[in-house]
């Protein structure tokens, strides 16, 4: 008797211990990739995570939002990322110098345009020149040393002529959402955004876009980092932005897409 009862305890042991096992492989946690990607791109990379799912890659994406210079200074001090997305070369180049990316994953994926914006009910703005204008009490832009839509609404300030006659009005924003934020909330009088940023949004008046010699190109590096613990998955992530499908994506957000895919940084 208990010689049987012995064998059903060490037979019900080894159930459980396969089961036990079959669970812990099933129960097993997919990968999670992590992308930096600047705060402009938001509306789109919610849509192209739906249709990046779609292709069942076996692992989950994580989108880390801010803004480019921001996001790289996180990536600086140590941060765990696979991938970034941000709206400036100089901070890929940063990223570069300090030989932290994969030079053969590497390109520069997006262009984008600067557009001027007022509120619905402001109609005393028709052009740069309009915000030399008494009732433009504040005028809000990207923080020039850290937002790149604000260094490249600077730019074309300078270019216009205009920026020293509204220094007293400039207002800066930590990204580009916050400014449209702003604009349709009336809390400002005018903004520089991104042409993406305003066709998304309703609630604003789309006055003019900027003539894109008045500032440096507007370009998204997209790339991947050399110490990422999930290479593969990183790679496939790359690839995905590069395909035909998120091209038809990002385009129907105002975005331009390079499809030269030999248009990489060095």
């Amino acid at each position: 008797m208990i010689k049987k009862t012995m064998k059903l305890f060490i037979i019900f042991l080894l159930f459980s211990i396969l089961l036990g096992g079959c669970n812990a492989a099933s129960d097993k946690e997919e990968p999670v990739i992590t992308i930096s990607v600047a705060g402009s791109l938001i509306p789109v990379m919610a849509e192209l995570e739906e249709a990046f799912y779609d292709t069942d890659p076996g692992f989950t994406i994580r989108f880390n939002y801010g803004g480019s210079g921001s996001l790289k200074q996180q990536i600086l001090q140590g941060a765990e990322v696979d991938l970034f997305l941000f709206a400036s070369l100089q901070h890929t180049e940063d990223l570069q110098e300090q030989n932290l990316v994969h030079e053969e994953l590497l390109v520069n994926l997006l262009g984008n345009r600067l557009m001027l914006i007022t509120p619905k009910d402001q109609e005393s703005v028709q052009d740069f020149e309009d915000l030399l204008k008494e009732d433009i009490r504040r005028m809000a832009i990207g923080e020039p040393d850290s937002v790149p839509a604000g260094a490249y609404a600077k730019e074309s300030l300078i270019h216009y002529g205009v920026h020293d006659g509204i220094q007293g009005a400039l207002i800066f924003g930590k990204d580009v959402r916050q400014i449209l934020t702003w604009v349709e909330t009336g809390n400002v009088d005018a903004g520089l955004v991104y042409e993406s940023d305003a066709l998304s949004s309703d609630k604003i008046h789309k006055v003019v876009l900027a003539n894109e010699d008045s500032h440096t190109p507007i370009l998204y590096p997209l790339g991947v980092l050399k110490d990422t613990e999930h290479m593969e998955e990183a790679r496939i992530l790359f690839e995905f932005l590069l395909e035909a499908k998120a091209k038809e994506i990002f385009e129907s957000f105002g975005f331009t897409v390079n499809s030269n895919r030999q248009d990489v940084l060095r």
